[in-house]
């Protein structure tokens, strides 16, 4: 069995700044779990855990939206553009203009 099918996904993974930043908060909410001075407040701790993994890793899905358009070499609004042009172009040319009378 080739190993790069394995290895290759699992090294992406491992890079990933989403999936380090959910497995740290998974760990702390592990941790959470065994300190005894910390029962009363586990189920607030988990929500805190959750909810600031979701802001980070929704901030880094944003700033990685935003690389990914800033690298993008035309923007959505130059294509809607270039298909107005395009077909005002081409009905324009299909058009019949009547003979003027003298």
């Amino acid at each position: 069995m080739n190993s790069k099918i394995i290895i290759g996904p699992l090294k992406a993974l491992l890079k990933s700044r989403k999936f380090m930043v959910a497995a740290a908060s998974l760990l702390a909410y592990i941790l959470t779990q065994h300190i005894p001075v910390l029962h009363g407040q586990q189920d607030i701790l988990a929500g805190i855990l959750v909810m600031l993994a979701g802001l980070v890793i929704g901030g880094i899905t944003l700033e990685d939206a935003a690389k990914s358009m800033a690298a993008a070499p035309k923007t959505w609004q130059d294509d809607v553009r270039d298909i107005v042009v395009e077909l005002v172009d081409q009905a324009l040319s299909e058009t019949k203009v009547p003979d003027q009378p003298a």
